[in-house]
């Protein structure tokens, strides 16, 4: 038995017929929210009989709505948990608990049958636990198989690693409303020609979304694809430059993780010396607001701001019409990894891709700082990722429609292979 791992007593055992009401609570950040989707796939799996409620932060609860495996998405948070539950009778038959707030576990303990949760350093509080789990070693796996870690003393096996997320055929139609009122005319007018190489917003197998072909090759094979299409539509579809999404910083907290504006400045200017007709879409908060504004500024007429202007769902939607995102490691992107659409992501050496990359996903770029795996601190600059790195990326992606090599089955502390090695040399990896 693992070390983190609790035997399950023989009379907690739960036969999956048995359960009809799984509770799941998660009160976290945007990506953490994201990271525990491959555990509620596998909740869903391992109880196929079973209704899953999910209760989330109440601003980031959007983030789990519309997953097939989960039948209800509500809200709560610490400081709302001791006034909840208290009515009697128990309408779950299970309940996992992710995370460390003791209120959300002594709510799920008053409305659960059985509660799965990690040791919350409340001996009395473990005991009244089905399963009291351990959690891994901080930095010890990813940080899927970090929640996955919850699941093991049940014997529930992962039913795939992939984030997910589902866009909706309303919201792929807002994204496409949005960006033929937003973007310059011309440019819209190429967007909207070419719109079949871009998103889907279809249930797929690993992110709960498909994609379709990126590129400029996408969209003359998309015109081809519909000779019916008028010439002036075909040679807009051709002539338009990539759509690419751009998230230039992460949370306050994790600062350290942003790549410098100047090294954005400079990647987008090598885009647009290589292909005149990008256009970029810079995503974000309200808090990085300046820095966003002045990249837009500096590529006025290239370049759409959508920072502090959307809803999470919303900028997932617009993200699935890019033909490429760069982004640093936070919220939006795991949103874009969920997505599985053509990215380049950038990861700190404190947090490194081994840890955080979307795992089986078929064309992400991962580029890692290249003091990864050197124990590096916040304290070491993001600026040591160089643009020539994150251009190569970038180039390689563009120019083969956004395919990669495909996605590997990942294991927690798998070592790298051949390919990866090589890729490594260039300070970019596969997840």
């Amino acid at each position: 038995m693992a070390e983190h791992e609790r035997a399950v007593r023989p009379e907690l055992r739960v036969a999956p017929q048995d359960v009809r009401s799984i509770l799941v609570i998660n009160v976290s950040r945007i990506g953490d929210t994201l990271l525990v989707t491959p555990a509620l796939r596998a909740i869903a799996a391992a109880f196929p009989g079973a209704a899953i409620t999910c209760l989330a932060h109440p601003k980031r609860a959007e983030v789990l709505e519309h997953l097939p495996f989960v039948a209800r998405v509500g809200r709560i948070d610490k400081r709302r948990a001791p006034f909840l539950g208290w009515l009697p009778g128990k309408a779950y038959d299970l309940a996992f608990v992710f995370g460390f707030d003791r209120p959300l576990v002594a709510y799920a303990l008053r409305v659960a049958r059985r509660v799965v949760a990690f040791r919350q350093g409340d001996p009395a509080l473990d005991r009244r636990l089905a399963v009291d789990v351990a959690e891994p070693p901080a930095m010890s796996r990813h940080a899927v198989f970090m929640r996955l870690a919850l699941l093991e003393p049940l014997g529930i096996a992962p039913a795939g690693l992939a984030l997910a997320w589902r866009v909706t055929a309303e919201e792929a139609a807002w994204a496409r409303a949005t960006l033929a009122r937003e973007l310059p005319e011309g440019v819209a007018e190429g967007v909207a020609a070419g719109l079949g190489r871009r998103g889907s917003g279809a249930e797929g197998s690993g992110g709960e979304t498909g994609g379709g072909a990126p590129g400029e090759a996408g969209a003359v094979a998309a015109a081809a694809a519909h000779p019916g299409t008028p010439a002036h539509g075909q040679e807009a579809a051709a002539s338009a430059g990539p759509l690419i999404g751009l998230q230039v910083a992460s949370f306050p907290t994790k600062a350290y993780r942003d790549w410098p504006i100047e090294h954005f400045q400079a990647l987008c200017e090598r885009i647009l010396a290589r292909w005149p007709n990008a256009h970029f879409l810079i995503f974000g908060g309200s808090l990085e607001r300046r820095r966003t504004a002045a990249l837009a500024r500096r590529f006025d007429g290239h370049a759409t701001l959508f920072a502090g202007r959307l809803t999470l769902r919303q900028t997932a939607a617009l993200m699935d019409r890019t033909d490429l995102y760069v982004g640093v490691d936070t919220g939006p992107t795991h949103i874009m990894g969920a997505l599985h659409r053509p990215m380049v992501a950038l990861y700190h050496c404190h947090s490194p891709a081994r840890l955080l990359a979307p795992l089986e996903h078929p064309c992400c770029r991962a580029i890692d700082h290249p003091r990864a795996g050197e124990g590096c601190g916040p304290q070491t600059p993001m600026a040591e990722i160089a643009v020539d790195t994150v251009w190569h990326a970038v180039e390689e992606a563009l120019e083969s429609g956004g395919q990669s090599a495909g996605p590997r089955q990942a294991t927690a502390g798998a070592a790298p292979d051949g390919a990866d090695q090589r890729r490594a040399s260039r300070g970019i990896s596969r997840p």
